[in-house]
């Protein structure tokens, strides 16, 4: 997507976390962002309308656009045939955060309210098993998007299997273990950042971040099996 050697290295710097590893693991992570970066210029988020499926084919298919109707509920307004088949489902329609565990729940609720209202990007790496318990590296890349009156309403992004598991797209992937919540602020700035991997956060979250009371962010810990709340 980038094709100026020094505009690439440029945007590798930044978007390396604190700890020196990618905050995006997956190229269609990255290529999503820089599209998204590119198209927002400088703004906090782009237009809705800004969206152009012909300049992202090769991207289509990990692609989803998300619609926030109230701060529980972030319907798939579309989701791309490739994203639709690893799940053995349709996901026009569901909302997403039906996907997590109570226990992890208030995490992705906290990500999403800071990419609808703080316009953070959102970088969330995750295990997807199916029933048998099969398991599949993921990774979900959350931007901002504006509709016509301003309104952060719209999230754009993708979700790719960091590994391709012959049985992935056979089964339903029904589980979700949580093992980083990244952001990125508009500022290229990564201010919170925890890796489920690493034992322990990276970076503290936001002192006082713009929230209100009752979806303030909870203090994370990371015990082994996901992220809990302290």
């Amino acid at each position: 997507m980038i094709e100026n050697p020094r505009e690439k290295a440029k945007h590798e710097k930044k978007t390396k976390s604190v700890g020196g590893a990618y905050i995006m693991k997956h190229q269609t992570s990255r290529q999503v962002y820089d599209y998204w970066n590119m198209l927002r210029n400088g703004r906090d988020a782009p237009l809705r309308s800004e969206l152009e499926p012909c300049e992202m084919k090769s991207l289509l298919p990990d692609i989803m656009i998300l619609e926030q109707e109230d701060p529980l509920t972030y319907l798939f307004r579309l989701a791309g045939t490739r994203l639709c088949s690893h799940y053995g489902q349709e996901l026009r329609g569901k909302n997403l955060l039906n996907m997590w565990a109570r226990h992890e729940r208030e995490s992705i609720e906290s990500l999403l309210f800071s990419v609808t209202e703080d316009a953070a990007a959102a970088v969330l790496g995750f295990a997807a098993s199916d029933d048998q318990g099969r398991e599949v590296a993921m990774e979900m890349i959350l931007l901002p998007m504006k509709q016509e009156n301003g309104a952060r309403t719209r999230i754009f992004g993708s979700l790719a299997a960091l590994d391709r598991p012959e049985w992935l797209g056979t089964a339903k992937l029904s589980r979700h273990s949580v093992r980083s919540l990244r952001l990125l602020w508009p500022d290229d700035a990564p201010r919170f950042t925890i890796d489920a991997r690493a034992g322990q956060p990276l970076s503290d979250p936001p002192y006082g971040a713009r929230m209100p009371a009752r979806r303030r962010p909870t203090r994370l810990r990371v015990i082994e099996g996901g992220l809990h709340k302290s």
